[in-house]
């Protein structure tokens, strides 16, 4: 059996159903990628 830590399945949007005994998907907030939202100072 091989084992990979939670912060690989959580990195990889997964998550352990106990029940079920399986990962399943979860849904993440999508990141947004406009960049920085703060302005320089004159």
């Amino acid at each position: 059996m091989e084992v990979i830590g939670v912060h690989t399945i959580e990195g990889l949007g997964l998550a352990a159903d106990p029940v079920q005994k399986k990962l399943i998907p979860t849904v993440m907030p999508a990141l947004d990628a406009s960049g920085p939202r703060w302005t320089k100072s004159v």
